[in-house]
């Protein structure tokens, strides 16, 4: 079950359809050597949240990206589906960096999101910061 950012479990109804994961890496954009953490995989099981980190998962530069504000981000899957209709390829979850793909939540719903030890998704307050690594 998905909750808002008061918690209450009635405003907003969706699922959670994939946990995705993905460590930093070097990639080389336009000579230049930077780290990302944007290739998200999909895995298998429950995963803990720990901290600022989903286990398996991390973020180049927490700056911008990851922290206690920002320890999740949530995905449409429709909005992924539209994009794979535009483009014509697959993408699947975690193409966007997604930790959650989720189904039945509007785009203004999903975000930067935290998730509770009862398995609530959260929706927070903070609002997204332009990533430097020019991803």
């Amino acid at each position: 079950m998905l909750c808002d950012v008061d918690g209450r479990a009635d405003a907003v109804r969706g699922t959670v359809e994939s946990v995705c994961v993905g460590e930093p890496r070097p990639v080389e954009v336009n000579g230049d050597t930077i780290w990302t953490a944007i290739w998200k995989r999909p895995v298998d099981g429950r995963v803990p949240l720990r901290g600022v980190n989903l286990r398996g998962d991390g973020q180049a530069d927490r700056t911008v990206h990851g922290g206690p504000d920002k320890a999740v981000y949530a995905y449409a899957i429709e909005d992924t589906q539209w994009w794979e209709a535009q483009l014509g390829v697959p993408l699947g979850a975690g193409a966007f960096g997604e930790n959650l793909a989720v189904r039945g939540l509007r785009r203004a719903t999903s975000g930067p999101a935290t998730a509770s030890t009862s398995s609530a998704v959260r929706r927070t307050a903070s609002r997204a910061r332009s990533c430097r690594a020019r991803c």
